[in-house]
């Protein structure tokens, strides 16, 4: 069975990136995307009746007021975005429901509420690379990877560069 032709993104909403979001919650940023994004449509929040979230769904549908008859949470690090998409095509053309909202939220407390270096509760993304802000894709994590790798074996962007290439090519193969 193709999806082809069978779902559209039919709006977005997106709120500004920032460092840290002092006294904000991931469903109040959750909420303001979302706003948006029905705003950008011309949707109302009773025309929603799926919900493909980052990460899990649980309490995000009743702090929108929302009540969808399908819901699910992807964790596909740093495809989780392409992944929603994907997987909320599938499901309209299923027939599981008709409107999907897709949907990654997140907040980060300053420093001194333990989201930063220093904070309570250190890990390595947030010592390590929640502190240079959040990423704007899954470059974030890989990128310390291939400074490493560049450090200790000389290996130049160039040919990291090609490796991306040829997955990518061959992939299609």
């Amino acid at each position: 069975m193709s999806i082809r032709g069978k779902a559209a993104i039919v709006a977005i909403g997106e709120i500004p990136t920032k460092r840290t979001t002092p006294g904000r919650t991931s469903f109040g940023t959750g909420a303001e995307a979302t706003k948006l994004a029905l705003d950008h449509a011309r949707l109302r929040k009773e025309d929603i009746d799926g919900l493909i979230m980052g990460g899990s769904t649980a309490g995000m549908a009743e702090y929108l007021g929302i009540k969808p008859t399908f819901a699910m949470g992807v964790a596909m690090m740093g495809a989780s975005g392409a992944v929603t998409v994907q997987m909320a095509a599938a499901a309209i053309a299923a027939g599981y429901c008709n409107t999907v909202l897709c949907l990654h939220a997140g907040a980060r407390a300053p420093a001194a509420e333990g989201g930063a270096p220093g904070g309570a509760n250190p890990t390595v993304a947030g010592e390590w690379e929640q502190a240079h802000g959040p990423a704007a894709a899954a470059n974030n994590g890989y990128g310390l990877l291939y400074r490493r790798h560049m450090y200790e074996y000389g290996t130049t962007e160039f040919q990291l560069a090609h490796a991306a290439v040829s997955s990518r090519f061959n992939a299609l193969e």
